[in-house]
């Protein structure tokens, strides 16, 4: 996540720009563990989720329904502990741990008081960074401070180059404006095709400081 501060590249894959979305904006310590708080309402939707997820996958709709029932049991506090020191290479570090795929869950009323039970989540919420094809060149070739892997092996700069070139015919052209624009201070973005009809929006410093010309 480090491109996104240090330069504003790419944007997350659930949130808008800045990657910042994650099951909860709440955590709380609860009997030596950290732990995102979650309401009720929000846990069910998170159960719903899970439930579209599994049918996708082929489950019918009573092994959905079991394990469904299964995930959303209270956990004891000795069942979480006993987890995450039996996870593979765990390192508790310094301080509380976060508890391992684990929720409070409180009622709506409750959520600021952080009382509740602790339960399983039923989803893993990561966001990832996603770079645009200009960005990833850009970031490997000018700064030198990215490695782009194809079958877990390296790609030198001339095979991404190929690369790029094959997934998008206008790759070349695109890529020379994006250079030029980064090299006079600008920072581009995609994103503007659909409402604006453009290819770049430009922002002077970044997005959070002035809006895109």
């Amino acid at each position: 996540m480090f491109c996104f501060p240090q330069g504003f590249f790419g944007k997350g894959v659930l949130s808008r720009a800045r990657p910042d979305y994650s099951i909860s904006d709440q955590w709380e310590q609860h009997e030596g563990f950290l732990l995102p708080v979650v309401s009720t309402s929000r846990y069910d939707e998170l159960l719903r989720w899970a439930g579209a997820s599994l049918s996708a996958q082929g489950l019918d709709e009573a092994a959905v329904s079991q394990t469904l029932l299964s995930v959303s049991q209270p956990v004891e506090m000795e069942d979480v502990r006993r987890e995450q020191t039996q996870e593979p290479g765990s390192d508790p570090g310094p301080g509380p741990d976060p508890g391992p795929g684990f929720v409070l869950v409180v009622s709506d009323s409750e959520v600021s008081r952080g009382l509740g039970e602790v339960r399983r989540s039923p989803l893993s919420l990561t966001e990832y960074l996603q770079l645009s094809l200009e960005e990833a060149f850009f970031l490997v070739y000018c700064l030198g401070c990215l490695s782009v892997y194809l079958h877990q092996e390296p790609l030198s700069i001339i095979q991404l180059w190929r690369k790029f070139r094959s997934l998008r015919p206008d790759f070349v052209s695109s890529f020379s404006a994006y250079q030029h624009l980064r090299s006079k201070g600008w920072v581009p973005k995609e994103g503007g095709g659909a409402k604006y009809g453009v290819d770049l929006m430009l922002y002077r410093k970044g997005p959070p400081f002035y809006h895109a010309r």
